[in-house]
């Protein structure tokens, strides 16, 4: 087994959301972040609601698949799908489900975020980079980098429910810590805001 300090777990996800927010606009990872509040709330306090209408529009489907709208009689084929096992029932099945509309949410108010507010790149070489001034590209690397500790910090809990995993991360006390470290990330936000806050006020000005 391979132990794993939690504080570095916490600190490969703050630094790859960095390094994904350098090369991006602050607009784009405040995007990201509205995706990743979206998700969170949606399943913490919304996930019974959601898996039932996935597994209602589920039934639908499977219902038009059998040929169901177009059948002599309607209600047996109707009858014959519910009958199927539902499209989230188990443990594992809600994990899934978990993961993969959280990750539809923040990879599509990404995208919506690119597609509302586009700028045109430059070339740098082989490259296509965006032409933002240094403030802004720090801002967006600060929102990356938060952004990349509130995903660790969803996600934690949901990856690794088990005290130790195959490699031996103490999930019990990286969940604890990433815990504690939330009031400074939500301080950080704060600042960040303030600062583009400040500078949109600048610029309206002069």
């Amino acid at each position: 087994m391979v132990s794993v300090d939690p504080s570095w777990v916490i600190l490969g996800a703050v630094i790859l959301g960095g390094l994904f927010g350098l090369f991006q606009i602050p607009v784009w990872q405040g995007c990201v972040m509205i995706g990743v509040v979206m998700g969170r709330a949606l399943m913490t306090w919304g996930q019974s609601l959601v898996i039932s209408w996935a597994n209602k529009l589920a039934v639908m489907v499977r219902f038009a698949l059998e040929g169901g709208l177009v059948a002599d009689d309607p209600g047996a084929v109707f009858t014959e799908v519910r009958e199927l096992p539902s499209l989230v029932a188990t443990d594992q099945d809600k994990l899934h489900f978990t993961l993969a509309l959280f990750s539809f949410l923040v990879i599509f108010m990404y995208l919506f975020g690119r597609w509302r507010f586009r700028i045109r790149p430059r070339a740098f070489g082989p490259l296509l980079i965006y032409r933002v001034s240094r403030l802004r590209r720090l801002m967006a690397c600060g929102l990356g980098a938060i952004n990349g500790y509130l995903i660790a910090h969803f996600l934690v809990p949901l990856l690794f429910p088990q005290p130790e995993t195959v490699i031996k991360v103490p999930s019990g006390q990286l969940a604890s810590l990433l815990d504690e470290k939330l009031v400074l990330v939500l301080i950080g936000f704060i600042l960040i805001l303030i600062i583009f806050g400040l500078q949109l006020s600048g610029r309206s000005q002069g």
